[in-house]
């Protein structure tokens, strides 16, 4: 897969604990940028929300555009977290719920001053941790003789999945017989997408 630059890896886990200790430990967290209208449009609305909603502590906001290649780490973050690169990103009790279209339609319907409420009584639930989800790929791993994590709009993700599917009952004897060479190609072809 090439080779690693330490500098980068260092910025995504910390961009990744960032991110993940902000919606642990803050029931709203907007990730923003100060120019961008439809940040303003989003914090407006959670404002707007927030002035129903008794012991609102205020949303914990980072202006990504202020915080130099940081803000950039967390954007790239955000995306492989969300699918959504585009700001503001809105988490509410850990959840990202979009963003300002989204957020300012929840507000129109009336959901999210609940929705702070919610977030302000319950625990905040957050995703998997980066160890369960090891545990995870590994057990798969370890049950399944073919395992292809893919995305499916991508291209060498579909041809990789009809490569295995084309060599069906026999994939596991073709795994066995050319290991390297086949896991070289299952490694290169499907993670060309993955940053």
């Amino acid at each position: 897969m090439g080779s690693s630059n330490s500098r980068t890896g260092s910025t995504t886990t910390d961009a990744q604990k960032l991110v993940e200790d902000a919606i642990r430990d803050h029931p709203v967290v907007v990730f923003s940028k100060s120019y961008c209208p439809y940040c303003v449009m989003g914090k407006n609305a959670l404002n707007a929300a927030a002035r129903n909603v008794d012991n609102y502590p205020g949303a914990k906001i980072f202006e990504l555009d202020r915080m130099g290649s940081s803000g950039s780490a967390i954007q790239n973050y955000l995306a492989r977290k969300t699918g959504r690169r585009t700001v503001p990103n809105v988490f509410v009790a850990g959840k990202s719920i979009g963003g300002g279209d989204e957020t300012a339609k929840l507000h129109s319907r009336g959901k999210l001053a609940d929705m702070l409420r919610n977030a302000i009584a319950a625990p905040i639930k957050v995703s998997p941790s980066v160890s369960t989800v090891e545990k995870t790929v590994e057990d798969a791993i370890a049950k399944h003789s073919v395992v292809i994590f893919s995305k499916s709009y991508c291209g060498y993700c579909r041809k990789a999945k009809a490569a295995v599917k084309e060599v069906g009952a026999d994939a596991r004897g073709l795994l066995r017989q050319r290991s390297s060479k086949w896991t070289k190609w299952m490694t290169v072809l499907p993670c060309r997408t993955i940053s």
